[in-house]
């Protein structure tokens, strides 16, 4: 009998999990499994006992909250039992059933269900979506292909701001890597979300530049657009970007020499705790004023985000050089290293003795600056058409103001000279004398302007040569600030309404605007004239003003316009989320679990999308407990915790993170028009 009401509550809790969904009957012939199993098997299979309340609110259920606390930390299935067993010594209270790693994984394929169906039901509201895609093999050898779908949210709950929300759709398997096969697996993905009218809501297609994907003859976009016409293929801004600029110094023999400092400075220290030991005692000997960066050894300067990383691992070496040289050259004198290696570090040390060095080093930092900054704005998460072109217009402004200013009063050549002592017409820095010093100033002195114009001409002819219909005029329509021009002219921006409208009439017509280019028009001119008169464009950003527009009691009337505006929100900008996701990708599915089926792998990274910080914080537990709950259970399995980067700090950190988020959105639903009574006090 106790049985049976176990079973019963477990059936109960599916049924107010996924009623009403195309899973309702899978989940009734489970329900007959479950029966056909024996009275021993219920006894470590079934739900602990919980009543029909508890079921109802289902973050409230320890055992879902603890498997997805563990699908959020990327931890092993079979660490469930253990946790379970920790948090009872903690005063959790659990029943002797489903503590097994099996019902770990029904909880998280039903949370992954869940949040499946939430995703379904988002796009089948929305009225367009873009749809983004990466691959990558993973840990089993297998070619994932990670598909990813951007949706335009005109009223965000708890903020006073439009979102341009990207959601995880699927990760499948490719049967084949041509552009056939990929096109083939998107169309798997889009069928099992079971979107209403999905070619009709399609309007973008975003990806990297490989000819897979921008094939003009049989790539993947031209297989889309074979199926919608309408279609905009995005090469991803920060790719394009990324290459430009690679494909621009690598030109340049000063750049290399610098690119290869980097390399070899990073892999002399890699795996040598012995040079690191050695290199720490040196830079202790100086000063810590004498440092503006912590830490000291070299860092790698390779990722999905390359100008950053080339930066900061300039950053480090800059910082240190003396004491680099210092290290290098004690090390080919130090007979524990074989002839070879003493002679490999005498060859780096007579190059990089040499002032050019540093001095280039510095430029390239201020140079590639403004770069960092455009690529770093490219991968957020908040990116859109007019905030590309906004951050670009940046950069270059940036870019400009480097080149007006003089060589020596560029902050990082500044700081860098600042530190150089001269003695006896020899020049020091950090206790090293720096070889040809004054006409190695002189020689990257001239250089400055050259490497400004690459990076300025990479900007230009990788991100704003286009002419494409939305590239030509999306911005415009997009860019409220501009919009004080329509006081002296009648006809602002028609041309650019005619041709959006024209071009993406069938999808325009399916959202449910069946009128004519005049009603569009009409509607344009009512909502820009509304906008100037009222709502002061020049005084609040774009993002906050179409927030107020879509709240309008006026939006009725401007309907073709607000469905344009969605649209263009909703084309693709940037992949940077996508490339992302395969590092957690190879987190989930690593060496030891290279066994994951496709299913059960999506499911675990889709839960992975969920907030750990809020189950924390509803569960209250502290950061002491959940550091010794995951990092016992870690090293009872061999797992190096490092690699899960688990401490107070970093769970402390997320839960911060999570808590701003919840203070930004009571702010933002913050009515500062009424009266409100202040309480406080001391002690």
């Amino acid at each position: 009998m106790e049985t049976y009401k176990k079973r019963q509550t477990f059936i109960s809790f599916k049924r107010n999990l996924v009623s009403g969904t195309p899973a309702e009957k899978k989940l009734k012939t489970y329900d007959r499994k479950l029966q056909l199993q024996t009275a021993n098997k219920w006894k470590v299979s079934t739900l602990a006992k919980y009543n029909a309340y508890d079921w109802l609110e289902i973050e409230s259920v320890d055992g879902i909250v603890t498997a997805k606390m563990q699908t959020k930390e990327e931890l092993s299935l079979c660490l469930y039992p253990k946790i379970i067993q920790l948090e009872e010594k903690h005063g959790v209270v659990f029943g002797q059933a489903y503590k097994n790693e099996n019902t770990c994984g029904v909880f998280i394929d039903y949370i992954a269900l869940s949040l499946a169906i939430d995703l379904k039901n988002k796009l089948n509201t929305r009225n367009f979506f873009t749809i983004l895609i990466d691959g990558s093999n993973d840990v089993s050898i297998k070619e994932k292909e990670a598909i990813f779908a951007v949706t335009f949210n005109p009223a965000p709950t708890g903020k006073s701001e439009v979102n341009v929300e990207c959601d995880f759709l699927s990760l499948l398997d490719v049967e084949y890597g041509t552009s056939h096969g990929v096109f083939n697996t998107i169309k798997k993905s889009l069928e099992n979300i079971e979107i209403v009218n999905c070619n009709k809501k399609l309007v973008g297609f975003g990806a990297d530049g490989a000819s897979v994907n921008r094939g003009s003859k049989s790539g993947v976009k031209m297989l889309l657009k074979a199926e919608v016409p309408w279609i905009t293929f995005g090469w991803c801004v920060a790719h394009r970007l990324e290459l430009s600029l690679k494909e621009k110094f690598g030109k340049t023999a000063s750049f290399n020499d610098v690119d290869y400092t980097i390399l070899k400075m990073h892999y002399i220290y890699k795996k040598s705790p012995k040079k690191l030991r050695q290199l720490g005692e040196l830079v202790s000997i100086l000063e810590d004023d004498e440092y503006n960066i912590g830490g000291y050894r070299p860092k790698k300067a390779s990722g999905t985000r390359w100008i950053s990383h080339k930066v900061q691992a300039l950053e480090m070496i800059l910082d240190k050089y003396g004491v680099y040289l210092t290290h290098l050259e004690n090390m080919t004198e130090d007979i524990t290293f074989t002839n070879a290696e003493r002679a490999k570090f005498k060859g780096y040390h007579k190059k990089w003795i040499h002032a050019r060095m540093p001095l280039y080093i510095a430029l390239f930092i201020e140079i590639l600056a403004p770069a960092k900054m455009l690529s770093k704005c490219f991968q957020s998460d908040e990116i859109d058409v007019l905030a590309s072109s906004g951050f670009v217009q940046q950069a270059k402004s940036n870019l400009n103001r480097i080149q007006k200013t003089k060589f020596i009063n560029l902050p990082t050549v500044k700081r860098f000279l600042a530190k150089v002592t001269e003695k006896e017409g020899k020049f020091y820095f950090q206790g090293v004398a720096l070889n040809d010093f004054v006409n190695a100033k002189h020689l990257v002195k001239k250089s400055k302007s050259i490497h400004i114009e690459l990076v300025t001409n990479s900007i230009i002819e990788r991100l704003e040569t286009s002419d494409t219909i939305t590239d030509m005029y999306g911005t415009k329509v997009l860019n409220t600030e501009g919009w004080l021009q329509s006081i002296e002219n009648e006809t602002f921006l028609d041309e650019g309404i005619e041709n959006l409208f024209d071009f993406y009439r069938a999808p325009l017509r399916h959202a449910g605007f069946a009128g004519t280019v005049n009603g569009v028009l009409d509607a344009w001119h009512s909502l820009v004239n509304y906008t100037v008169k009222y709502l002061a464009p020049h005084n609040t950003g774009y993002r906050k003003l179409w927030h107020q527009i879509f709240s309008s009691s006026m939006k009725n009337e401007w309907v073709p316009v607000l469905l344009i505006v969605e649209l263009l929100f909703t084309l693709p900008v940037s992949n940077a989320k996508v490339e992302r996701f395969f590092s957690l990708m190879n987190r989930v599915k690593t060496d030891t679990r290279n066994s994951l089926k496709e299913k059960r792998l999506e499911n675990l990274i889709r839960a992975c999308y969920g907030e750990l910080a809020a189950a924390l914080d509803r569960t209250k537990m502290s950061d002491c407990k959940a550091v010794f709950v995951i990092a016992e259970t870690s090293k009872s399995l061999g797992q190096n915790i490092n690699e899960f980067a688990l401490n107070r700090d970093s769970i402390r950190r997320h839960r911060l993170e999570h808590r701003v988020q919840r203070s930004a959105n009571i702010k933002a639903e913050f009515r500062d028009n009424v009266p409100l009574v202040v309480h406080w006090d001391a002690n």
